[in-house]
């Protein structure tokens, strides 16, 4: 059945109309308003027309509109208009509450094809669902002044599965607003949240329960006009460990400069794929374009983030993060860890741009915090410390628990730095020193080092029997008492040398190595001058 409210002949045509209009009808059919004559007294009662055609739709064709009082339907209607910038409504100053506001419950309410303006009530609503099932939201544009909005776009609480897309939402001061603790399994399509006040993007919770996910997909938050109170995504919780399935692909979170610009506090399951988050907000405010915060399941995969101060923050408990194949974009700190209590951390293939990507100390805690193999695009983890206080960067097999096996590890007293590779009982198997001095390996071999080479040429005499005679000493730096000189002659023995004359290198001073020809014979040998090449190991 169709009800339809033509140009009125006169009052009682009008007041005939509205009766028909307000009277309850048993079959679904379309209201459908014409501009001349829908005034703002009819708007007012346009709740009674919703609640006379339960399940049927509303349309409003192209015009401006200006009610001055909420527009609240108490049965399931679907109110659409003409498009987008075609059927507006632009509310007066007399509103005091939200613009679009249904009061029943059920499944069926939705709002298509409209434009919402609320230049006149900008610190109002513009539609508020409270205990719906299931309502749309599909091609909306919701305008509110420019950089100057506080009212907020969109609220919904205590209802389930909101199907929301292309959206327009400019100038709000919360562009999406969300009581989570009853009512979820929402899906957001393509929505354009600019220069929002406050948040772009907002879902609180008070309990625990897991009761349904968020499902993000190309929603987009800016600040071309610098808010300085603008945040893109908040996720937060008053309880720990709220289970709260959240998933964000190619998101969007531009130039916040109010907070972090993705935040997420106390919660389980946290997706990001494909995102974009960059923070405007000077350095000396310490915001990041990603903060997990008592996070359980964090996943950030093939992103950009980007912060004056920092990129990625890690605080709090923080429990299984995966970063993926990351551009870091910050020049100041890439990776930042506060107060971090961290377990079952993964660093995969990140591209850094900060000439530290990460502190000693913070690099060291995603390492000793991870399981899995760590990959970077030619990172460098610089290790500082006092003379009296070094620090300590260790790279250590936790399958079998802490203290665990390591392979390098800087610990020595004074700053001085080592090498070191530690058995399961985190006892030194291997070290190297600054000045290259080499530790024993195990406990029956070592490794040799080689401390400096030099040559001689013999002097050619007689050896008699039975001696051995000094050569001209050879200057080697470095060279101690202890240590090995190996000598070799480096081409064909002398024939005089063949019929006895053995040699041999000492070092007989610091510095210094002597080479011997000795005659273990019964006579006299002249070994003819003969270049020769020592070498000293330790």
């Amino acid at each position: 059945m169709r009800a339809f409210l033509s140009k009125p002949a006169g009052a009682l045509v009008l007041a005939l109309n509205l009766l028909l209009l307000s009277t309850p009808l048993d079959t679904p059919g379309q209201n459908i308003f014409n501009p001349q004559n829908v005034d703002d007294n009819f708007l007012k009662n346009l709740g009674a027309v919703c609640a006379g055609k339960p399940g049927g739709d509303v349309y409003i064709p192209a015009g401006t509109y200006a009610p001055t009082a909420p527009i609240a339907c108490n049965a399931p209607t679907f109110t659409h208009g003409a498009g987008v910038n075609q059927t507006i409504i632009k509310p007066t100053a007399a509103l005091a509450s939200a613009l679009f506001a249904p009061t029943g419950a059920g499944e069926g309410y939705g709002f298509a094809d409209l434009t919402i303006d609320m230049t006149n009530a900008s610190n109002i609503g513009a539609i508020s669902f409270t205990g719906q099932l299931r309502p749309l939201l599909r091609n909306i544009r919701i305008l509110y002044p420019a950089s100057a909005g506080t009212g907020t776009a969109i609220f919904k609480s205590n209802t389930g599965e909101i199907h929301a897309s292309d959206l327009m939402i400019k100038g709000a001061g919360i562009c999406v607003d969300i009581n989570g603790d009853s009512g979820q399994e929402d899906f957001w399509t393509s929505v354009a949240c600019e220069d929002p006040g406050l948040f772009g993007y907002r879902l609180l919770r008070t309990t625990a329960a897991d009761i349904g996910g968020q499902y993000l997909n190309h929603f987009k938050v800016t600040n071309p006009h610098n808010r300085i109170g603008a945040q893109a995504f908040l996720v937060s919780s008053t309880a720990a460990n709220t289970g709260q399935p959240f998933f964000c692909l190619q998101c969007v979170g531009d130039n916040m400069q109010g907070g972090h610009t993705y935040q997420f506090n106390n919660v389980v399951n946290i997706f990001l794929d494909g995102i974009w988050s960059t923070n405007g907000a000077p350095i000396s405010r310490n915001f990041a374009a990603v903060n997990f915060h008592n996070v359980t399941n964090g996943f950030l995969r093939g992103g950009y983030q980007a912060s004056f101060p920092r990129d990625v923050v890690l605080s709090g408990s923080d429990t299984t993060i995966e970063l993926n194949n990351n551009f870091f974009g910050g020049l100041n700190m890439n990776l930042y860890v506060t107060g971090a209590a961290l377990s079952n951390i993964s660093l995969i293939t990140p591209i850094f741009t900060a000439a530290t990507p990460a502190s000693a100390a913070d690099m060291s805690a995603i390492v000793n915090a991870s399981n899995a193999a760590m990959s970077a695009n030619g990172w460098h983890v610089g290790v500082s410390g006092s003379q009296s206080a070094p620090q300590t960067l260790s790279i250590c097999d936790k399958d079998v628990g802490d203290p665990a096996p390591c392979v390098y590890q800087r610990t020595t007293a004074g700053g001085g730095g080592s090498f070191q590779i530690l058995n399961n009982a985190f006892t030194q198997i291997f070290s190297v020193d600054q000045s290259g001095t080499v530790a024993i390996i195990g406990t029956s071999r070592s490794l040799s080092q080689t401390i400096g080479t030099g040559s001689v040429t013999t002097a050619g005499t007689p050896v008699g029997n039975g001696t051995c005679q000094a050569q001209p000493e050879i200057a080697v730096m470095g060279a101690v008492t202890t240590d090995t000189a190996v000598t070799n002659i480096g081409a064909a023995i002398p024939a005089t040398w063949q019929t006895g004359i053995q040699y041999r290198a000492e070092v007989t001073a610091s510095n210094t190595v002597t080479v011997y020809l000795c005659n273990p014979t019964a006579s006299e040998i002249i070994p003819a001058a003969t270049p020769l090449h020592v070498r000293v190991v330790r």
